[in-house]
């Protein structure tokens, strides 16, 4: 029983300091209690009954997160949520819902401005590189970065 009560414990502490998936849930227990593996799975069911584990949630609130603080494209945010074991109908209403096509533009648009204008003392071909690498690691489409850099490119080279 205490054993019980100490995986119980564990799961509520790591669900404090941020919403998790269910996945993540599951694989820090496992990690942890490895001898208390046929009670993991009736408590991951007693959380989702009760609201503190839900991948909709989990997924909605990791896409918010990541467009307030450390903005990504969409394809980047999806492998995450893949890679958290978020089921791909899910992350797709929650793309719909907070992170629509247009706004990836936006966004990609104002990382590359920035990145563009802390790279004002470079040459303009590795300023290029620079700006092209960075949205790409981001996980911003490449055809989508080229013509930015391009626009960018036009719009500081003529006085």
């Amino acid at each position: 029983m205490e054993e019980e009560d100490k995986t119980y414990q564990y799961a509520l502490k790591l669900l404090s300091s941020r919403k998790r998936s269910i996945k993540e849930i599951e694989e820090k227990l496992r990690k942890k209690f490895p001898s208390q593996k046929e009670k993991i799975a009736p408590l991951i069911e007693k959380f989702k009954k009760i609201g503190y584990l839900n991948d909709q949630d989990f997924a909605e609130a990791w896409i918010k997160d990541r467009l307030k603080f450390n903005p990504r494209g969409i394809k980047q945010i999806e492998r995450e949520l893949r890679n958290k074991g978020v089921e791909k109908e899910i992350i797709r209403k929650a793309l719909e819902k907070h992170y629509p096509v247009s706004l990836e533009k936006e966004i990609m648009e104002k990382l590359a401005r920035k990145k563009w204008e802390r790279e004002k003392n470079v040459e303009l071909i590795k300023r290029m590189e620079r700006v092209y690498r960075y949205l790409l690691y981001r996980g911003f489409p490449a055809k989508e970065v080229k013509e930015i850099i391009s626009k960018l490119a036009k719009e500081k080279t003529v006085f």
